[in-house]
Formats: C-alpha cells, structure tokens, sequence
C-alpha cells in the first residue's frame, strides 16, 4: 500500500480518489491554507458523470424527441468510446431498459449489474445481497432529475461529503461546497434535462455560464479527468504477494465476510488483466476496498483489545 494509506483508512479512504484527497489536504495546511473550496455536488446537479447519459436518454425517449436521442446517442458514442466500455446505440438502450421503467415516467430502477458484480465474493451467511433492494426515490417525472436527487441524498453525495469534512476536519481545516447553495440546488432542478447536454457533451448549461471566466481549455473539455491513481499495478506483482498474505491470515478468514476461493480468483483474474493487458474492466476498486476494509476492522479489534 502507498504511504498513508493505513491512516486515511480511518478518515474514510473509500477509493483511491478519496486518498488523494486526503494527501492534498495535509499538503495544502503545510502550505498555510486554512480553507478548501471544493466542487462536490456540481457533477450531480449538472448531469456529470458518465452515467447520468442514460438517464437523460431516457427522458429523450419518453418525450418522443427520437431525433434528438438518435443524435445525442451518437455524439455521446464518438466522443466517448473506449476499448472496453463500448459506447453505441446498442448499448445505450440496455442501459436504458436496466436503469430506466420505460413505462413509469421518471421511475429509476436500480442498477443490478453494478450491485451484484461481486456478489459471488461475499459470504451470504453475512449478507444477503442477492436480496437487497437499496431505496429508490423519484420525486419528479424526469428519469434524470430522479437520479440526481438520489446521488444527492442517498448515494455519492452522503458519502464523499462525509470523506471531505472528516479530511478536511483532520488538519483543522474549513470545507466549502460552492455548488450545494440552496438557491443552486433548487435552480438546477428546475432546469430541464435537454438543456444539460448538448451533442453528446454534458454539463452544458454549467459550461456555457463559464464561457470568459474559466480557461478555455477547461470549459470546453469534453473528457471527464478524475483524481486517477494507478491502483490496478498496486494490486499485482509485489502488491499482489501482500494482498494474499492479507488474504491468508485466520483473521481474515474467520470473519465470515469474504468467498475466499472467489476473493482468490479474482485476485488471478486482475493480475492477468494488468500484466497481459487484456481489454477488460480490472478489479482495482473491489481490491482497494476489501483492503480498506480489513484494516479498519484489524484498527477496531485493536481498540477491543486496548479496552479494560
């Protein structure tokens, strides 16, 4: 692991961008900075993360605007195509018809792909994952505007919101979040889903209202740029040979979280993935978490053990 990853663990290092974070902050309050701006909540409310297409095709196609669907489907491909999440007409309707009740107008419906991905590396005598069913709220009847209210209040927003303040909040630093404004927040869900995107390009509005105040190059950027860390080569080689002694601990596997075997296999799999550079999704983000979680729990039984 890299340095400080045991530490951040405890500040809520859910993702490798989440470590970043948390080194950026320490940086910053070295430098003499007693304040972070941040931009959490603007993708939400302005339609910018690569999922959120979906959910704006759909509203295309429940207001039979065909034309228009056909059109941003298409743009939305050429910009953003990628050898292993592929990118066209085809698979813009599957991931339609999975997210989207075609017959309820504005009706999300969970993402099962995604939920039950790894559900074969998780011991359902601890969790039954095959049958949770997360909670959905669809105020309004647009399929986009239900999404962002559902990052908003119970998916990306809770949890990376509580990351920024404890980060921030460990070295007695000030979080602020520009874009969470109440005034903001309402504006932009009175904004309609078509005036979000435009030929395949999101966050237009927001883009458009920075036209003479942001760099050019940053506006018009269409590439979504995350916080990347190269977590895939963390978890192969010699990471790889740390992650199975984690592995092969009677702590760990006494637990009763993991499908060891499965755990194990996958742990093939990526390597596989990473050294061969075979076009497929590599399980970094399963890998960093089922770390993250092991030393936090390992941090607990040592306070149990600390305990009178």
């Amino acid at each position: 692991m890299p340095p400080g990853a045991a530490h951040a663990v405890l500040l809520d290092a859910a993702t490798a961008t989440w470590l970043s974070h948390y080194i950026l902050c320490g940086e910053a309050s070295r430098m003499g900075f007693g304040s972070l701006f941040g931009g959490l909540g603007g993708d939400e409310l302005n339609a910018g993360e690569y999922e959120h297409y979906f959910y704006f095709f759909a509203d295309l196609r429940a207001a039979g605007l065909d034309a228009r669907y056909e059109e941003e489907v298409r743009m939305w491909a050429h910009y953003h195509d990628h050898p292993i999440f592929r990118k066209g007409p085809e698979v813009a309707a599957a991931h339609v018809a999975r997210v989207a009740d075609v017959a309820r107008p504005g009706v999300c419906l969970p993402d099962r792909t995604r939920i039950d991905r790894y559900i074969a590396t998780l011991d359902p005598g601890y969790f039954d994952l095959a049958a949770f069913v997360p909670a959905m709220d669809n105020p309004f009847r647009s399929y986009l505007k239900n999404r962002t209210y559902q990052d908003m209040v119970r998916e990306t927003v809770p949890c990376c919101l509580r990351a920024e303040e404890r980060q921030s909040a460990a070295f007695g630093m000030d979080n602020f979040l520009p874009f969470f404004d109440h005034r903001l927040v309402e504006f932009m869900f009175r904004v309609p889903s078509t005036l979000k995107y435009k030929a395949g390009v999101s966050k237009s509005l927001l883009r458009e209202a920075m036209r003479g105040v942001l760099p050019e190059e940053t506006r018009t950027r269409i590439k979504k740029t995350g916080w990347n860390a190269p977590a895939h080569r963390w978890f192969s080689g010699q990471g790889r040979a740390r992650l199975l002694d984690l592995i092969g601990t009677r702590a760990f596997r006494e637990r009763g979280i993991y499908n060891v075997p499965e755990v194990l296999r996958l742990l093939d799999e990526h390597e596989r993935i990473v050294y061969e550079g075979l076009p497929r999704d590599n399980h970094m983000m399963f890998f960093w978490q089922l770390v993250n979680l092991e030393l936090w729990l390992r941090w607990v039984d040592g306070l149990g053990e600390r305990r009178p």
